[in-house]
């Protein structure tokens, strides 16, 4: 309108007026550059934010295995949260009068949801890697994704704050730099500092601590009073309080429940691998990320004893030997009794370096560095192959689950070649091989490719797993004698490898190397530029199919066609596929077959089946029915030890302490080394009085077995029986230092008994 001056937009003469913008908070006022504290405030929240990747990679391995859909399912759903918490905060930080505050907040949500994750974590690490399923993808989308949307929404407010005057692409240059540098730093400093020292739960509240205090840094800068102030950092403390509770409601982990026999004995998380070891009432067990690696008792540790046994009493005359992969030690072990002049073993992971001590006195303690000739390196296994070219007589090649990340790299031609360079003219390969959880197309792919490199070699049966064999010339048969000579000079009784007459090694060869190459062709090898295996392996490692076993069973055919020699084992690994398939009485059938003539596995099967029939009488309530086919059993086996420890266990609840006593040195005289034998011996004394038998029994416990809770909390309280406080308390303290997770119930029940006596 014309004239007058009126107020508002229109008002003013001459010319059309411009709106004033709304004034901007204090401190999203910038002159220049973005100050330091705000630059520093994006870089920490970087290293939470990749600091946090890193660590929910390892937590997914733990569910879902080591594998490259662990990797890819964190960093989906990292872009995928990063994603949503920028696009859903960008307008909001736009408009927002208090962005420091609405930042604040944020960073309180991250805190508080990144502590809560760990709700779904819990039972990582006394279990298995279940693989992938929905539960597993429903527990790594919990754990990752609302805190991942929380750090992304931080993102948009600190470009905001940081967009002041005109320099707007240089300052956002200065934020988005100093967010990824911190990440950056995050990357590197949680694998190689935090997860070592803190390990995963220790790392996530370091990573959570860092964002609340980011969270209170940002409150309190953006209230304006000190009251205010206190009041919002008290609140989001409180939240923050809430999620780091929520991982206790969980309750405890079923599987160490008082009530089973499992024990978690050592946790450690390293750069390259969390390493666990179990305590399952028979022995100890080693999982790497997930993953079942070895173990001190049954299938396992023979397998481990098979693969260094077999190239050593095969090959004309060993020196020196390399292994790749220390595990638990026992394969590295088991070789170091034989007269070698040098062993040496190469393992990337320090975690499980750290982890093998666990595993004595069955690893002959190949860690501790009392015997000279064992060097054990850390380093990778290719780099340490191209650096010592024919060098050894003997590799063992004890390494990674085909599905785990980078397993191709140790399962390639290329691979391969430089195992086959390592050796010295005649020197011979043992690769261990599973043939759980891994698909037709996976084992098949390896086998073509470990003979396509090794022209001559053979396929063996070791202990519910696959050996195979491999040289550049040659490999002379397996002369029963000369390995029956060989393992009585290196101490190792036939028991140990499950069999009772050292011919029985050689009728464990399922086929030579041409067999095997003629049963799978020429169709796919593996490769290092096409990482084929982790990506079939970790499909086929949820499945149990039959179709892996079958190929081993068209492999033995084959041989046995050719060698009638071979017939056993083809017959062996035929019931082994029929029972997989469901036909339990056919399977029974062929096995007892096979027993009749001796032939091992199959015995250990058909006593397999007899103590399952004991377990179901006794769940029965018929206890009575239970220790006559137990006694049945003792007599057609007396050597296996599950029955007689069985019946002697049994005895002992039905109070025929005699008996019992007689089962338990009957069985110790066969087997002088079993820990649980002899702590059950020690209670059958403790039971009857007889405190300082009990003692010298718990003594040979805990020398077969330093690590037994049982065993240790039993000679505590036999200790105390006999007056002798201080022994009770190294006893526990012992037990103190094998519960990373808290008290097991043995140091709980030592604990009170030594309250009581300080009490009274």
């Amino acid at each position: 309108g014309g004239g007058g001056g009126g107020g508002g937009v229109g008002g003013g003469g001459g010319g059309p007026q411009v709106a004033t913008p709304p004034r901007a908070p204090r401190d999203a006022e910038q002159q220049g550059s973005p100050p330091l504290w705000l630059l520093g405030g994006a870089a920490l929240a970087g290293i939470a934010t990749l600091g946090f990747e890193v660590i929910a990679v390892r937590m997914a391995a733990l569910q879902l295995g080591s594998s490259l859909y662990a990797v890819a399912a964190v960093l989906a759903l990292f872009l995928l949260g990063l994603g949503i918490g920028n696009l859903g905060m960008a307008r909001q930080a736009r408009r927002s009068e208090a962005p420091l505050l609405l930042l604040g907040w944020t960073e309180a949500v991250a805190a508080g949801s990144t502590l809560a994750g760990l709700y779904f974590f819990a039972p990582g690490l006394s279990a298995p890697a279940a693989g992938l399923n929905a539960a597993t993808l429903f527990a790594v989308c919990a754990t990752t994704l609302p805190p991942t949307i929380a750090m992304g929404a931080a993102f948009p407010l600190l470009v905001r704050l940081g967009l002041g005057g005109d320099r707007l692409a240089e300052n956002f240059g200065s934020v988005s730099a100093a967010n990824t540098a911190g990440g950056i730093a995050g990357a590197l400093l949680v694998p190689f500092v935090a997860m070592p020292q803190l390990g995963i739960v220790g790392s996530v509240a370091a990573c959570a601590s860092l964002g609340a205090a980011l969270a209170g840094f940002f409150l309190w800068r953006g209230s304006s009073t000190l009251r205010s102030a206190g009041l919002r950092t008290g609140c989001a403390t409180a939240a923050i309080a809430v999620g780091a509770m929520l991982p206790s409601l969980r309750g405890p982990d079923s599987n160490l429940s008082a009530s089973s026999p499992t024990r978690l004995l050592f946790v450690s998380h390293g750069a390259q691998a969390s390493a666990v070891v179990l305590h399952n009432g028979r022995g100890k067990e080693l999982f790497v990320d997930g993953d079942a690696e070895a173990a001190s008792s049954g299938a396992a540790l023979r397998t481990e004893r098979l693969l260094a046994v077999l190239p050593l009493l095969v090959h004309p005359d060993p020196e020196t030997l390399v292994e790749i992969g220390l595990g638990s030690g026992i394969s590295l072990g088991t070789a170091a009794r034989f007269p070698l002049k040098r062993l040496d073993c190469v393992e990337i992971a320090q975690s499980v370096l750290r982890a093998a001590p666990y595993f004595a006195p069955h690893n002959g303690g190949v860690s501790t560095g009392t015997d000279g000739r064992i060097r054990i390196q850390r380093a990778a296994a290719r780099s340490f192959l191209a650096r010592h070219p024919r060098r050894f007589d003997v590799a063992l090649a004890n390494t990674l689950h085909p599905w785990s990340v980078g397993a191709t790299g140790l399962y390639s031609q290329e691979y391969f070649q430089r195992l086959r360079e390592a050796l010295r003219p005649g020197g011979i390969t043992a690769q261990w091989l599973p043939l759980d959880r891994i698909g037709e197309a996976s084992l098949a792919s390896i086998l073509r490719t470990f003979f396509s490199v090794f022209e001559h070699g053979s396929l063996w049966w070791g202990a519910g797993n696959l050996i195979a064999l491999g040289s550049a010339s040659e490999i002379p048969p397996l002369d029963a004698d000369l390995a029956a000579h060989r393992l009585q000079a290196a101490g190792i009784p036939l028991a140990e490898l499950g069999i009772r007459h050292a011919s029985e090694l050689g009728t464990r060869r399922i086929a030579n190397a041409a067999s095997v190459r003629e049963s799978l062709g020429s169709r796919q090898i593996l490769h290092d530029d096409r990482p084929l295996l982790e990506l079939e392996g970790a499909r086929a490692r949820t499945l149990r199919s039959p179709a892996a076993l079958d190929l081993v069973v068209e492999i033995a055919r084959v041989a046995a066609a050719r060698d009638p020699d071979r017939r056993t084992v083809a017959l062996w690994l035929e019931a082994l596929a029929v029972r997989t398939r469901g036909d339990t009485w056919l399977a029974a059938d062929l096995e007892d077959k096979l027993a009749e003539s001796d032939w091992g596995p199959a015995r250990e099967a058909r006593i397999g089946r007899k103590l399952a029939t004991a377990r179901e009488r006794l769940a029965e309530a018929r206890p009575e029915a239970a220790v006559a086919t137990l006694r049945a059993l003792v007599v057609e086996a007396p050597e296996a030890r599950d029955p007689r420890f069985a019946l002697a266990a049994l005895l002992r609840e039905q109070g025929d302490l005699r008996d019992a006593e007689r089962e338990l040195r009957e069985l110790l005289e066969r087997h002088p080394g079993d820990a649980e034998a002899w702590n059950l011996m020690a209670a059958l004394y403790s039971s009857d009085g007889k405190l300082a038998a009990a003692a010298n029994a718990l003594e040979h416990a805990l020398d077969a077995d330093p690590f037994l809770p049982q065993a240790l909390a039993n000679a505590g309280l036999v200790a105390l029986g006999r007056g002798d406080v201080n022994l009770a308390r190294r006893m526990l303290g012992r037990l103190q230092a094998l519960a990373p997770r808290g008290a097991h119930p043995e140091e709980i029940t030592l604990q009170a008994a030594l309250d009581r006596q300080a009490g009274t």
